[in-house]
């Protein structure tokens, strides 16, 4: 951090500035130092300074910032009257800077210029005055009063703060700010106030866990008052609409080099427009993936954070400790790219988790409605996948659904066959269709929970046009291999994706860390997912072939074919393997359909095509 004492000349910014930074026990500058002969030349003679004159010197200046924080921080006095001059020290700047404005009448200053035979002629302090242009963030000083009374107030503002805030009190954000104060953080929390609904949300979890560091705060501005600088503040609210707003909200409080993290489900476009829009605010902002679900979130979730890459060492300490940890003991956070890439990657991942769940939804269903098997041998199954190269958390929470009764009967038997979604699977397979590349194993699994929400009609449906369902003989020896297949297939999809995401929007996504990352935490951890882990770290070319074992292929895709003909054949859907078995045909099919499609195109629309047998482009007079 570095503390910029601001103000006319004479204010007393050399010897407030020297005493604050003995109280910090950091070094002090004094800016006139850097000013160039020329300057203090033409201030000596009576002459105020041009624009042209200071630029030379903020450029000095700015450039030794790096290096005064790498050695701990500084206290720096400096004029800066106008507003561009500290736009300018902020522009593009990853240090954190705290204006503190000094401020007094133009008689004490005066007087104190007098008492201290200042270089600059007491004819220029007008000029200054009517230069100088406060800023609407950063401290406010009067320093009428005497050294010690100064420094006590400057204290009061800024030390005993909370390390960060976390402002939203749902499901997801309470468990994120037990988790952040189980590790040692301060955490001040705020949530808004709805009477009837939502009141005191921040007093009642600091009352409901009274040993961990909660500050519970009324009001936004009390909330943003008690945070250490630079601030750190967690946005646990919902996406949309409700961000804008609850920026809107803080950013006037708000100083240069604050730091905002998102970690709701965010549109990643979203999260570009608001990092520029911060940035011209000198504020930074970063969109966090964060997955895992409330019990991740209380005991370590996945983290999946992009922005600024200078910036991330701030929050790093942080999102690391409160972070799942892999097999190595290696948080499961790390930078995944520029802004908008952390909550694409989120994005896939739901895409990914979508296919995953439609999967094991669809093996269920088919077993117990197709194969007569019962809720208890269908989680035993489940139960012995877990042992092998199949397991994975969403498997595991599967087997103990189905375990779990309510009176004697299967709670299963007592849900509501109508699935739900929040928008991230309709995002992902929607950026799959823009960036062109095939998603149709999660993209069946997001048409099968819109089919599922029109009830009224399937109902109807079902009995004026009854189906005649079969039983169907699934050999479960077979079952494993065919499951397994599709969801190599669901995954490969799914990094293919984030693949061409990271060449369009130039992110340089890293793969092999981002699935390092979702090997703990996460919703779609797995076994599956170290694989990924170890087969990228080798090679990204062909995701598909690579994490396919070429001894065990052919068993898997006839396995996966088997399950598929059988289940079609007792009427029984399976939408999500359909889709991963015809992306396989397709992708690995020498010929296609797509010269008929070609054709086609041509005959109607005089689109073209190219031939096999020349080069170039060619339309063809059907008719």
């Amino acid at each position: 951090m570095i503390y910029i004492l601001y103000g006319v000349s004479g204010v007393g910014k050399t010897t407030l500035g020297k005493a604050w930074a003995k109280e910090l026990s950091l070094p002090f500058f004094d800016a006139d130092d850097f000013h160039p002969a020329s300057n203090k030349d033409k201030m000596r003679a009576g002459q105020a300074l041009t624009d042209e004159d200071r630029w030379p010197w903020l450029a000095e200046l700015k450039a030794a910032f790096p290096q005064w924080e790498k050695e701990g921080g500084a206290v720096l006095a400096c004029s800066a009257l106008k507003e561009k001059y500290r736009s300018f020290l902020l522009r593009e700047q990853p240090i954190p800077l705290h204006f503190i404005l000094l401020d007094a009448s133009k008689d004490i200053i005066s007087e104190r210029m007098k008492e201290r035979d200042h270089f600059m002629p007491i004819t220029l302090l007008d000029s200054q005055l009517d230069a100088l242009e406060k800023a609407n963030y950063g401290s406010t000083l009067n320093v009428e009063k005497s050294i010690e009374k100064n420094i006590s107030q400057l204290k009061e503002k800024i030390e005993n703060k909370a390390d960060l805030g976390l402002f939203g009190l749902g499901v997801m954000g309470k468990n994120l700010a037990i988790n952040i104060a189980n590790n040692k953080f301060s955490l001040a929390t705020y949530n808004r106030y709805v009477t009837g609904s939502e009141e005191h949300i921040a007093e009642q979890l600091a009352a409901a866990h009274p040993n961990l560091p909660f500050i519970p705060t009324p009001s936004i501005e009390v909330f943003v008052e008690s945070i250490a600088l630079p601030r750190k503040i967690i946005l646990m609210i919902p996406a949309g609409k409700t961000v804008d707003l609850v920026l809107d909200q803080l950013t006037p409080f708000l100083d240069p080099g604050d730091i905002i993290m998102d970690g709701g489900n965010s549109h990643f476009e979203d999260s570009i427009r608001r990092t520029k829009a911060l940035n011209e605010k000198h504020l930074h902002f970063y969109g966090i993936g964060i997955s895992g679900g409330a019990k991740g979130a209380r005991k370590g979730p996945a983290l999946m954070p992009s922005g600024a890459k200078d910036i991330f060492p701030q929050i790093t300490p942080i999102l690391d400790r409160i972070a799942a940890k892999d097999t190595h003991g290696n948080p499961c956070s790390g930078w995944i790219g520029k802004a908008g890439s952390g909550h694409f990657v989120k994005m896939i991942h739901n895409g990914i988790e979508y296919g995953e769940m439609q999967l094991i939804a669809e093996l269920y269903h088919a077993l117990r409605f197709h194969a007569n098997k019962t809720v208890d041998e269908i989680a035993h199954l489940f139960e012995t996948w877990q042992k092998t190269d199949t397991a994975s958390y969403l498997l595991d929470i599967s087997a103990k659904i189905l375990r779990t009764k309510e009176n004697g009967t299967p709670l299963i038997d007592l849900i509501l066959d109508k699935a739900g979604n929040k928008g991230t699977g309709n995002w992902s397979a929607k950026a799959a269709f823009e960036l062109g590349v095939p998603f149709n194993v999660g993209s069946a699994a997001l048409q099968a929970r819109f089919i599922s929400a029109f009830k009224a009609e399937r109902l109807s449906a079902s009995t004026s046009f009854p189906l005649s369902k079969g039983s169907a003989n699934f050999d479960l020896s077979q079952l494993q291999q065919s499951y397994q297949m599709a969801r190599i297939i669901n995954h490969a999809q799914g990094l293919k994706v984030l693949q061409q995401a990271s060449e369009t929007y130039h992110w340089e996504l890293n793969l092999v860390e981002t699935t390092r990352i979702w090997t703990n935490g996460c919703i779609i951890r797995s076994q599956l997912m170290e694989e990924c882990t170890k087969h990228l770290a080798l090679s990204n070319e062909h995701i598909l072939n690579n994490l396919l074992d070429n001894k065990d292929y052919n068993k898997r895709i006839k396995a996966l074919t088997h399950f598929v003909h059988k289940a079609l054949g007792a009427a029984c859907p399976v939408p999500a393997h359909s889709a991963a078995l015809n992306y396989f045909l397709g992708s690995h099919s020498e010929q296609t359909s797509a010269n008929m499609i070609q054709a086609q195109r041509d005959f109607f629309g005089q689109h073209s095509f190219e031939r096999i047998d020349r080069k170039g482009s060619f339309a063809y007079p059907w008719e």
